[in-house]
């Protein structure tokens, strides 16, 4: 039995997450490592300053930094921040 999940929805969630993956891929490790551990394994500013011996203003001024990025690389392809709808 097909629930009522969109293929469609489905399909344009995975290609985001291929262009965030490839964002990162594309940008230095610190960026990558930040942005890995606050969105996908849900640490804490705190948390992950500690865990990589930086200020917590420098975690938060490479995620502004990392999202910034991710931002134009999605605008690029045709995606608008936020909506995710391709223009």
């Amino acid at each position: 039995m097909v629930s009522n999940i969109n293929i469609e929805d489905l399909a344009e969630e995975e290609e985001k997450s291929q262009i965030i993956s490839n964002c990162l891929d594309n940008t230095q490790k610190i960026y990558r490592d930040v942005f890995t551990m606050f969105y996908y394994n849900q640490k804490k500013i705190k948390g992950i300053s500690a865990n990589l011996n930086i200020s917590e203003a420098k975690v938060k001024i490479i995620l502004h930094r990392a999202r910034k990025s991710i931002k134009k690389d999605l605008k690029k392809r045709g995606y608008s921040y936020g909506k995710w709808r391709i223009k």
